[in-house]
């Protein structure tokens, strides 16, 4: 996570079915002293509710992030997400969502003499959600998700499958 960051933004809404907004600025990421990075960040939002039951949604994310690799400290990740939610009863909710993203690897955010040099790597995914109130506190989820990591890092390209179920509670 950044060390710092600063930002402004705005929520609109356009319409009483439409909302969106946006936040600019910038993060200061410093993993090690004396080593900061600075990276603009941004995220905007896009929600319309289609009809009493139904509504879509799309977002933007550019900034820092954490990463898996060992020998880098963060990532500067670019993210595009779309979702439609739809209600088909009172207490059985679905959601289907597409995800696309850009990680990108450089020299400022590799550990000193560790570092392979700057990559980028490319994330896309589809899920397909669904949840039903068994009553107000407990619920039954289950999903589906594809995600295909594509890298010029031949062992961390991976296609993923994945099925689950699960309970959520609320109190």
């Amino acid at each position: 996570q950044p060390d710092v960051a600063g930002y402004v933004g705005m929520d609109w809404q356009a319409q009483p079915t439409i909302v969106t907004g946006f936040r600019v600025g910038a993060q200061i990421y410093d993993p090690v002293a004396n080593s900061s990075s600075v990276s603009p960040y941004a995220t905007a939002y896009f929600d319309w509710q289609l009809g009493a039951r139904s509504s879509l949604d799309a977002s933007f994310n550019h900034g820092y992030q954490d990463t898996s690799l060992a020998n880098e400290t963060a990532q500067i990740a670019t993210t595009f997400i779309v979702g439609f939610n739809y209600q088909w009863t009172p207490r059985f909710n679905s959601r289907i969502q597409f995800i696309a993203s850009n990680a990108a690897y450089d020299n400022g955010t590799a550990v000193s003499g560790l570092g392979i040099g700057s990559f980028d790597e490319q994330t896309y995914g589809v899920g397909l959600n669904g949840s039903y109130d068994i009553n107000t506190w407990l619920s039954v989820i289950a999903g589906y998700s594809f995600v295909d990591l594509v890298s010029p890092i031949t062992v961390r390209q991976y296609v993923r499958n994945r099925v689950w179920i699960g309970f959520t509670g609320t109190f």
